[in-house]
């Protein structure tokens, strides 16, 4: 049957039709819903994966960051810090060559943590970032200590001092990684100076030894030390230890007859007189080397003998130091158990010219080995 040219032409159209929808025919692109039709869309490139790490400890101030991933020549890779709710760059890497992973780092302003992401931008356009990941930095302690209790200097003198002698002390530091600088500092007016400084030659242990200065000025003045802190590990500064500095010229009333009693053989002896009016005994103390004396003292050969007594235990002191136990033994075995360092005290006060007559409060047989006793410690030898 011989066919219209419509028919025909209809036929065509809906053979062709047939044809695509089988597969059997020239492909033909399809827009996705929302396009016009005939557009064609590129397939959809991945971001390059991107990750950011960090093993800086925390108490470096430079932390260094490892950023991860597939880059090209010419991109940027970049480090971003978080400020509030923005990102501020704080490194940027340009790639000369592609790479797999890059460095950056930040050094820290103060102790404190913050976040960090890496971020990879290409042709201009960021094409990936990492999350947000912390970084600490945080300082260790610092241990310094002197024998002092409370870690203070110049505590064995009891906060007094004669013008003219030195008292020394020994600071311990301890510091994990690098050297540590100590100072000995004293306050003038408003501001702390430093008179006296020492550097520990290797991390860890060291020791530094201080000396207060040697005034001839009876003047009170406050000291203290300090450990400078480094990047890795905070400083130390000590609390403040008062020290009277006193000038027998200065002495008045009872404490300058005393003085003058004893000033031949304890020249610059630090003497104070005592706060309470019931007293009645004076007395000497180790290791601070003074002499309190009672109030109801009036001048006299009874003073004379007190007062030389004492300055018999400073000098004793002096000899034995801190071997002042077995010092009391040997002298036990000498004037007899119980009181041979008193006893020792009298032989040595008759010898400085104290009146027996106005003494004897524990002795006043000075003879034989007990006279040679006192002799040897009166001339700066061990009994």
């Amino acid at each position: 049957m011989r066919r219209s040219p419509v028919v025909v032409a209809l036929l065509a159209v809906l053979s062709a039709s047939l044809v695509v929808a089988l597969g059997t025919g020239p492909a033909v692109a399809t827009a996705p819903t929302g396009l016009p039709a005939g557009t064609v869309q590129a397939a959809a490139t991945p971001a390059p994966a991107l990750a950011i790490s960090s093993v800086s400890p925390r108490h470096q101030i430079t932390k260094y960051f490892t950023i991860r991933g597939a880059t090209r020549t010419g991109d940027r890779v970049l480090l971003q810090l978080r400020s509030g709710t923005t990102w501020t760059t704080v490194s940027t890497r340009i790639l000369r060559s592609p790479a797999t992973s890059t460095r950056a780092s930040y050094r820290f302003k103060r102790e404190g943590s913050a976040s960090f992401r890496a971020v990879l931008v290409r042709a201009g356009q960021t094409v990936a970032a990492t999350t947000a990941r912390a970084a600490t930095y945080r300082r260790v302690a610092t241990e310094a200590w002197t024998n002092a209790a409370d870690n203070r200097l110049f505590t064995r003198i009891g906060g007094r001092i004669a013008a003219g002698e030195r008292t020394t002390d020994t600071v311990v530091v301890f510091g994990q990684f690098g050297r540590r600088t100590i100072s000995l500092q004293v306050l003038r007016g408003t501001k702390w100076t430093t008179i006296a400084r020492h550097t520990t030659s290797a991390p860890g242990y060291g020791t530094a030894r201080f000396s207060t200065p040697a005034t001839t000025a009876t003047v009170t003045r406050k000291y203290r030390y300090q450990v400078s802190g480094t990047t890795a590990e905070r400083g130390v500064t000590s609390r403040v230890t008062t020290v009277r500095h006193m000038n027998p010229r200065d002495y008045r009333g009872a404490v300058r007859t005393a003085y003058n009693y004893m000033k031949g053989y304890c020249p610059r002896q630090v003497i104070t007189l005592s706060s309470n009016p019931r007293q009645d005994t004076s007395y000497s103390t180790y290791p601070n080397m003074q002499i309190e004396l009672a109030r109801t003292l009036v001048p006299g050969r009874t003073m004379q003998y007190i007062a030389l007594h004492e300055c018999a235990h400073i000098r004793t002191f002096k000899v034995y130091g801190d071997s002042i136990g077995s010092g009391e033994k040997r002298l036990d075995k000498i004037y007899g158990k119980g009181k041979g360092v008193e006893m020792l005290a009298d032989c040595m006060a008759y010898r400085m010219g104290a009146d027996k007559r106005f003494g004897g409060s524990y002795t006043t047989r000075c003879t034989g080995s007990r006279g040679t006793a006192a002799a040897r410690v009166l001339a700066g030898k061990k009994a």
